[in-house]
């Protein structure tokens, strides 16, 4: 499949033309160094703005160097051995020769594409068809198979594609008999694919067996809505009149509101218009129809439809499931109110169900109450007043202060959240619930009063007392005791031992924010070239740049001459090895990277660790990969590959930005706690999304370990893990027709969707990255109604504290550790944090 951001992007030259000027502010690039070639000196990006202007003449004009022409014609060695003809490099040739101490955290340095550097021969083919001489790209492609019988099965996989695109069915049905045959899953499932599109466009009558056929292998097909649009017209084509509407009547059933659902539904029009009988929708579809419109994101067209469906007859059971519908569409969109009237109809409806579901009901139904009239004023005073009565404050026991100051301060109400505070302060309560209390109240008690409350607990070496250490500071300094503060900002910072050293980070923050250094924000832009006020976690604005512009410098020969020997060993045990130094050979490191990925899944399976979800099989199947038959003794060398090997494995996969790979096959301890993994992409989605590179590489870490392939068992794709539904609204709102769920799996498009969404949640977040990257995790429908359910005047970090999901509260701690700590890993200083709280309605926010 072919990734479609390769057809989205303008050119480099025209970046370098009118972006330049705009981006002389932005952050370091982080990457060690390159070559300017008009002046023979090593042009260090360290010293370079990110984004400046510096930074893309030294990428742009002085680094790119020409690659060398590949002569396919003049490979004349015998096909099965491994002695190389010349290899292109992906740069300006640098020796990936390494003593045995270098950890293989190295950075990966990123250079910009010689724009009249050729392409490796699979994407010259594509090129070649595309500028209309498909007879020159099949030539192209004959002549690689030829010099590189191993992979012959990609070259047949691309020469199907082609001639599928020139109509030319029969031979594309004969190229994919033998990607058919392929030892890489995710060839033989793009093969499979194929294979029925052809029949289907063949108008073939077993058309349709063979789509069902496939759907039973693969029940999360990527695609099928297209495949389905394409049976449909081809009945059309053999005058099926009513299957073909059936089809499209389904089609738009089971994919309402995508691009082939909405084809369909024209193809209805028109036959109803010539007078085919089209079967009506049942009502139980038309509800079935709306739950899967709210539940793949199409809000507009779900609103729509519940409307209609609410005014409609039903039997209690669909108005159940309509109201439950509309609640679930409310609450993602933000309107408590309706919601909690959805919620509170549909369980007055429902059937008998479980005990669990009707608790889980019940307690969605309580979390509405409260996002609705938390922040109610009115309500909240008369609350207040009822709870307190005639009675002093001091007259109060501790768990009606405590209620009063949680009533309040989610309210904004200042006088009652002080006069509980300052009650509570001076009694003996316990660690949590004092704890709770503070935090609930800061931003609108008297520090005075919280830092007594803080202090009895920063006493202890727990991790409850470094949490009060930390808050005690903040005390300090918002009392203007700005000394005191710095000192126990670094005694936070000596004594932290809770996981991520978490409370040491959010110290650093606020040291750098007592100590401004001059000229330390210098890397950033103005706020109003930002995507949003604050910009946290953001570099710079947007810009659109060339596809691949920004590639891995490093010398692809002498990973290849690397490798050799490893193949000729293990090549049977291991047959994506040959095939990954082929690749190499042939200049395609996005690809050799997939098959040394490949290598290290065969070993781990062999090692009887489970095959994992991972690759387009895994996307397709929507869970664990088949295992493919291999023989005793091939099983046998795979388990007993030696260390040696494995670290030689390691450090090519982590030349080539793979770390995931490297990690896999010989642990942190070789590899370092924080690589930067695939650099070159990194830099490439967070120059055309103006976001913080340091960032996308923290969310790695936490959320795939830098593993390309891998799934989720919830079903989230590759390196950000991206689920399938918000990948499809990523493509929504980029106008992204092409895009199915399978092209997550390739790291260039997942990276590319996943800074685009920071990018996005940061901005709906008024610049606030903290609630940004818990939104990631848990939802930017859940952070918005957390922030509901707290003061306005909370501060973040106190806020932060109250996350419900325990993985959520988790993810963020992880994140933003990880993120300072790449800033600091290339000399940048803690990124500044804004203590303040969004309102967080100001925004739709559909995903």
């Amino acid at each position: 499949m072919t990734p479609p951001r390769s057809r989205r992007y303008a050119s480099l030259r025209q970046l370098v033309t009118w972006a330049a000027p705009a981006l002389s502010g932005a952050a370091l690039l982080m990457a060690p160094a390159m070559a300017g070639a008009d002046t023979g000196e090593p042009c260090t990006l360290a010293d370079l703005a990110w984004s400046s202007p510096e930074f893309l003449r030294c990428g742009v004009e002085n680094v790119a160097q020409q690659l060398a022409l590949m002569d396919l014609s003049g490979l004349t060695r015998p096909a099965d051995t491994l002695a190389e003809p010349p290899v292109p490099t992906a740069a300006v040739p640098t020796s990936t020769e390494r003593a045995p101490t270098t950890p293989l955290t190295q950075a990966v340095a990123v250079v910009a594409r010689d724009a009249e550097a050729p392409p490796p021969p699979f994407e010259r083919a594509r090129e070649l068809a595309t500028a209309g001489d498909l007879e020159g790209a099949l030539t192209l492609l004959d002549q690689t198979g030829v010099t590189f019988p191993r992979l012959a099965d990609r070259v047949a996989l691309l020469r199907a594609e082609l001639l599928i695109d020139a109509a030319r069915y029969t031979e594309a049905a004969e190229a994919l008999r033998l990607a058919r045959q392929s030892v890489d899953s995710a060839v033989r499932v793009e093969a499979e694919i194929a294979t029925v599109r052809v029949r289907i466009l063949e108008d073939d009558p077993r058309s349709e067996a063979a789509l069902r056929a496939l759907m039973g292998r693969y029940h999360e097909l990527p695609g099928e809505a297209e495949l389905r649009l394409l049976l449909g017209e081809s009945q059309l084509r053999r005058d099926r009149l009513t299957q073909a509407a059936e089809t499209f009547r389904r089609l738009d059933l089971h994919f309402p509101g995508s691009a082939p659902a909405t084809a369909a539904l024209e193809h209805l029009t028109r036959l109803r218009a010539e007078g085919v009988r089209v079967r009506r929708q049942l009502t139980t579809e038309r509800v079935d129809r709306a739950e899967r419109l709210v539940s793949l994101g199409q809000h507009e067209l779900a609103r729509t439809e519940l409307d209609t469906l609410c005014e409609t007859r039903l039997s209690r059971p669909l108005r159940s499931r309509v109201h439950l519908a509309a609640a679930s569409l409310a609450r993602l969109e933000g309107r408590w109110q309706d919601a909690l009237s959805h919620q509170q109809q549909g369980i007055r409806y429902s059937p008998p169900v479980p005990a669990e579901e009707a608790e889980e009901r019940a307690e969605r139904a309580a979390d509405l109450l409260t996002a609705a009239v938390s922040r109610d004023v009115d309500m909240a005073t008369r609350r207040v007043a009822h709870m307190v009565g005639r009675r002093a404050y001091t007259q109060l026991s501790n768990a009606q202060l405590v209620q009063v100051i949680g009533v309040a301060a989610r309210a904004g109400l200042a006088e009652p959240v002080r006069a509980a505070t300052h009650a509570l302060s001076t009694r003996d309560i316990a660690a949590d619930a004092r704890m709770d209390a503070a935090l609930e109240a800061m931003g609108l008690a008297d520090d005075a009063d919280l830092l007594r409350m803080f202090e009895p607990l920063a006493n202890t070496r727990s991790q409850r007392g470094t949490q009060a250490a930390y808050y005690r500071a903040r005390a300090l300094e918002r009392l203007g005791r700005v000394d005191e503060a710095r000192a126990a900002y670094a005694e936070v910072k000596a004594n932290d031992r809770t996981p991520q050293r978490y409370y040491a980070m959010w110290s650093d923050v606020r040291l750098a924010a007592l100590d401004p250094q001059p000229g330390r924000d210098a890397h950033r832009l103005d706020p109003s070239a930002t995507r949003s006020p604050h910009g946290e976690g953001t570099r710079g604005a947007p810009v659109d740049i060339a596809a691949e512009s920004l590639h891995l410098d490093v010398d692809l020969g002498a990973l290849a001459e690397r490798l050799e020997p490893l193949a000729e060993e293990h090549g049977d045990a291991f047959p994506s090895l040959p095939r990954a130094y082929d690749l190499l050979r042939l200049g395609d490191a996005d690809t050799a990277t997939h098959e040394l990925y490949e290598a290290f899944l065969q070993w781990r399976d062999a090692r009887g660790r489970p095959l994992r979800r991972t690759g387009l099989e895994g996307v397709a199947r929507g869970g664990d990969r088949r295992r493919s038959p291999v023989s005793f003794t091939s099983r046998r060398e795979r388990m007993s590959l030696a260390p040696e090997a494995r670290l030689e494995l390691a450090e090519i996969s982590g030349s080539l930005g793979d770390h995931g790979t490297a990690v896999g096959l010989v642990g942190w301890s070789e590899v370092g706690p924080r690589p930067r993994a695939h650099a070159h992409l990194v830099e490439e989605a967070a120059l055309r999304h103006g976001l913080d590179p340091n960032l996308l590489f923290a969310i790695m870490r936490v959320e795939s370990v830098y593993q390309q392939g891998i799934i989720s068992y919830a079903g989230a794709i590759g390196l950000a893990q991206i689920m399938p539904r918000t990948g499809r609204l990523i493509a929504q709102a980029r106008g992204m027709t092409d895009f199915d769920t399978g092209d997550l799996v390739d790291p260039a498009v997942n990276l590319d969707f996943a800074a685009w969404y920071l990018a996005s949640l940061i901005e709906r977040f008024d610049g606030h990255l903290p609630l940004a990257i818990a939104s990631y995790n848990g939802g930017p429908h859940n952070v918005r109604r957390w922030l509901r359910t707290h003061g306005p005047a909370q501060p973040v970090d106190a806020f932060l504290e109250f996350i419900p999901f325990e993985q959520t509260h988790r993810y963020v701690r992880r994140v933003l550790t990880h993120y300072q700590a790449y800033r600091s890993q290339v000399g940048l200083p803690p990124e500044a944090l804004s203590m303040s709280l969004p309102s967080g309605d100001d925004h739709t926010i559909a995903f």
